[in-house]
């Protein structure tokens, strides 16, 4: 994952760059001369073409007395620069059919095998200070035939590692060098059937499983820590029990004692003795992976239980005791430490981490066949543009992904699709608009979007094939701000849509399976009610509609400006079931032509937007009672709804209309937004609408306080 800027055109006609176009063994050589790695560092700044070189050189010179204006940490820091890097082999290494022993040095850089089955012809591999992908390293081992030595000197691994190349006879593990908080292997599997000797020295983990009848010689020699576990070392000593020569040192031997029983008599712990899938239904409700982790405390039997609780939810907000540094470390202690796949991962980290860290983070979740990934983070640097990991993307179980990224843009240019990507989720992202296009299209098994105050450059084409729900909601931006300016959907599976916010001046729209469309848009001087009217008649043959304000407001302004309201609305809504709208008298000229032309309307929710003048509910009623606009309201109409009810005279005349009228009517509700008002008047309302005469026998009147 690389940070980059957009680049500004240079202001230099015919500009040539010579020495830049040399092939990289010349640009080496040049900068062989150099003094230091400091000053071969500092070209990364001519241009883009030198940006990376620097990381090829093949010697390295790095002395503190030169760098003596830095703090030790930040000397600390730039030798460790590039040590997040994830290395991975060239795949001719690997197939190469000769190459017999390989030896691996990489001062503790990770290396990745993933793209590698095994090794026909490799017997005997040394990894030395490398960074291990347990489940990467177990396959590609299990897939040497030949391997006869394997030696693991000072490697990290990240929990647990299992060791079984079936013709291994010499097996070297040494984590001396490895401090207590770092991350040597906690768990050890050797399934071995030809091994005959076996080192291990230094720190030793938790759990040991050892599988190798034809073991002859151990040495192991232990190094002190207080975090060891006496009953893994008396495991190891027991599965080396059948050996002809065995070496230990003062440590093994003290701590392979049997632990004493306890002297609680009749001691039960009935929680703990359930099954793991019980205690991880336990432990889902707890708020945060922090708080689950706690619980390890507990006992030896919780010890380790949260490592394969099957979702992990981090925020660098709940853990704002720590420091930079502390809570990177322990996000990768808990990445670390997992034992089973992730069903879901959430890590906010605001601006604190650059791209190599997160692309790490995100290569580990993948490791674990993440299903559900929720990123949030952010970049002091407005123009950045992030790129995400290719292994995201072309993870085989991914299926949820929703991303925050506070207004970065975001590429990805180098991305054909998702195979499994079924849900989607971009919140304050800024979109490359034909860059998202060909994604989205690409991606067959996507079934949700969501472009929450997402910038958007101009037009944005939206055609994933198996789309079924749509959201759109821009009212986080502001008017001068990209928001999409045109926008084409082609989605003919699509059932649900949802726009808010501001709306372009564009607008294209083919989802003849469209079942439901919520249409909530912002005031904007700038808003066309042309494509509005556009959007509408698009979105005419569905079965459920809701509409604001200003959506119905800017409908009612074009049949006001044009003076055809014919034209400019739906001649129908033949599906129409429920409709919910907000409006006031002055919108009627929109609201009786659709009540007109809906003839199957079943339900109808109403929010009057001001308080409604004598006069003017008058004249609704008069518009209401005309002949075909009654007949429609009489005849399928089930249910009418007046949300934001204040006890309202003029609502109250409105609703004995419909009883009166309402022969098909099975609900006429008053839902209250006040609550002082609805402990007040809401009996005398009951009380009043009981007095009305009901055209249906069946039906019910009720008031009820609408959750705020």
């Amino acid at each position: 994952m690389k940070k980059s800027k957009r680049p500004k055109p240079s202001n230099i006609e015919n500009e040539v760059d010579r020495i830049s176009d040399l092939p990289d063994p010349i640009l080496h050589l040049i900068l062989s001369a150099v003094r230091s790695t400091e000053e071969v560092v500092r070209t990364s700044v001519l241009s883009t073409r030198w940006k990376y070189l620097w990381t090829s050189i093949p010697s390295l010179d790095i002395d503190i007395y030169r760098r003596s204006a830095l703090k030790t940490n930040e000397f600390k820091e730039f030798v460790y620069w590039d040590i997040d890097e994830i290395i991975e082999l060239p795949r001719c290494l690997v197939d190469c059919d000769s190459l017999e022993v390989l030896n691996l040095c990489l001062n503790h850089a990770y290396l990745s095998v993933s793209s590698f089955t095994g090794s026909r012809t490799l017997k005997v591999l040394k990894l030395d200070r490398v960074g291990l992908f347990d489940s990467e390293l177990e396959k590609f081992l299990a897939n040497c035939p030949l391997l006869e030595e394997l030696s693991l000197i000072d490697c990290l691994a990240y929990a647990y590692l299992s060791i079984s190349p079936p013709n291994l006879k010499t097996l070297r593990i040494n984590n001396r060098g490895l401090s207590e908080k770092e991350r040597y292997c906690e768990g050890l599997m050797v399934v071995c059937p030809k091994l005959v000797y076996l080192e291990y020295g230094g720190y030793m983990g938790n759990e040991f499983s050892f599988n190798a009848k034809s073991l002859k010689k151990a040495v192991i020699e232990l190094e002190y820590t207080e975090y060891k576990d006496e009953i893994a070392i008396c495991q190891l000593f027991s599965e080396v029990s059948h050996v002809e020569y065995l070496s230990g040192n003062y440590i093994f031997i003290q701590k392979s004692k049997r632990p004493k029983p306890s002297n609680i008599e009749n001691e039960v712990d009935r929680i703990s003795n359930l099954p793991d899938p019980i205690l991880h239904l336990i432990l889902s409700p707890l708020r945060s992976t922090e708080e689950v982790v706690r619980t390890s405390v507990l006992s030896t039997r919780w010890k380790y239980l949260w490592t394969s609780i099957p979702s992990l939810d981090i925020d660098i907000y709940r853990r704002s005791a720590l420091k930079t540094n502390e809570f990177k470390e322990f996000v990768y202690w808990v990445l670390a430490n997992r034992t089973q796949d992730l069903d879901s991962f959430r890590l906010s980290c605001s601006n604190h981490y650059d791209m190599p860290t997160i692309g790490r983070w995100i290569h580990l979740v993948v490791m674990r066949k993440i299903k559900q990934l929720d990123l949030t983070f952010c970049f002091e640097d407005i123009d950045e543009i992030i790129e995400l990991p290719r292994c995201l993307v072309d993870c085989d179980s991914l299926e949820v992904l929703n991303l925050c990224l506070s207004h970065a843009y975001l590429s990805v240019s180098s991305f054909t699709g998702s195979r499994t990507l079924k849900v989607l989720k971009l919140d304050r992202v800024g979109l490359f608009d034909s860059e998202l296009e060909k994604f989205l299209a690409n991606c067959p098994l996507l079934e949700e979007l969501s472009l929450i105050d997402c910038l958007a450059y101009a037009y944005l084409s939206i055609s994933p094939p198996n789309l079924k729900t749509l959201r759109i909601n821009n009212r986080g931006l502001s008017e001068k701000e990209r928001y999409c300016e045109g926008l084409m959907v082609v989605c003919p599976k699509l059932v649900y849509l949802e726009y808010g916010g501001y709306m372009g001046n564009e607008f294209s729209f083919n989802a003849k399976s469209l079942k439901k469309a919520v249409i909530e848009l912002e005031y904007t001087e700038y808003k066309d009610e042309i494509a509005i009217c556009q959007l509408f008649s698009e979105v005419s043959h569905v079965e459920y509609l809701s509409g604001n304000y200003i959506f119905i407001q800017s409908m009612s302004s074009a049949c006001e400006l044009f003076d055809r309201p014919e034209v400019l609305l739906p001649g129908s809504f033949p599906n129409l079931k429920t409709l919910e709208l907000t409006i006031n008298c002055y919108l009627v000229k929109v609201l009786i032509p659709i009540l007109r032309c809906s003839p199957n309307l079943e339900s109808l929710h109403l929010t009057f937007y001001q308080d409604i003048a004598p006069q003017e509910y008058k004249a609704f009623l008069a518009q209401l009672d005309e002949v075909e606009t009654r007949t429609i309201l009489t005849r399928h109409l089930k249910k009418v709804e007046f949300r934001e009810f204040n006890g309202e005279k003029e609502t109250l005349a409105i609703a004995r209309f419909l009883l009166e009228h309402g022969t098909a009517l099975e609900e006429l509700v008053f839902s209250w937004s006040n609550k002082h008002k609805y402990c007040k008047q809401s009996m005398r309302t009951m009380n009043e609408a009981s007095k009305f005469y009901k055209a249906s026998l069946t039906v019910k009147v009720i008031t009820l306080l609408r959750d705020q």
